[in-house]
């Protein structure tokens, strides 16, 4: 029982959510079940889980939700969770942990609230090319400042459906991220909202 394989990265940024930062990506997390995991648990966090293969069951407090490919299942803490896969259908997901000031009400703009945990991702690859590129920043440690922050925001973006114009492989290039930088630093003193730099950034 619980045969799986999971690596994955933390991330060591420059700031912490004591600093007032909104939101960012901590961990993310890389697993392939043999399709015999079981897992049962009272979450101590908020995580994001995106299906890339599979089938199985998702329960939170209770209630069931089938979760597979194509979906993304949250974890908010507090939560009683049990979640397992299946022999014929074993789950390969990503997962990340968020932190952050506001997380709950950044999650609830990208349309996930602790009623409705899961949700269908509209364009699955593009967000699957994203995280992998995501792991390998945190791999290698190398990664502008605010990656983590920027990361979160785009990974949101495409759960709750947007960031569709964007090519895969183009999300979270340098172009993107040096971008998100230089509309922060300059507007440091006004505090510019997530929603206006998404604007800003299309």
């Amino acid at each position: 029982m619980n045969t799986f394989k999971q690596h994955g990265y933390p991330v060591s940024p420059r700031f912490s959510e004591y600093d007032g930062w909104n939101i960012f990506i901590s961990y993310i997390g890389f697993f392939k079940s043999s399709g015999d995991f079981r897992w049962e648990q009272v979450s101590p966090m908020y995580s994001i889980h995106i299906v890339r293969k599979g089938r199985g069951i998702f329960e939170r407090d209770g209630r069931k939700y089938v979760a597979e490919e194509g979906d993304a299942y949250t974890f908010f803490p507090g939560d009683h969770i049990l979640y397992y896969d299946f022999p014929s259908t074993p789950w390969e997901y990503v997962w990340f942990r968020l932190n952050g000031r506001n997380i709950e009400k950044c999650l609830k703009a990208a349309g996930l609230v602790r009623g409705k945990p899961i949700c269908r991702i509209s364009r699955p690859d593009t967000l699957s090319t994203y995280l992998d590129e995501i792991g390998e920043e945190y791999k290698s440690g190398k990664y502008p400042g605010l990656f983590p922050m920027t990361a979160a925001c785009a990974c949101l973006d495409m759960v709750s459906g947007g960031g569709l114009q964007v090519k895969a492989g183009q999300i979270g290039g340098k172009g993107i991220v040096e971008s998100f930088i230089s509309i922060v630093e300059s507007q440091m003193e006004s505090s510019p909202s997530v929603g206006r730099i998404a604007a800003q950034l299309r």
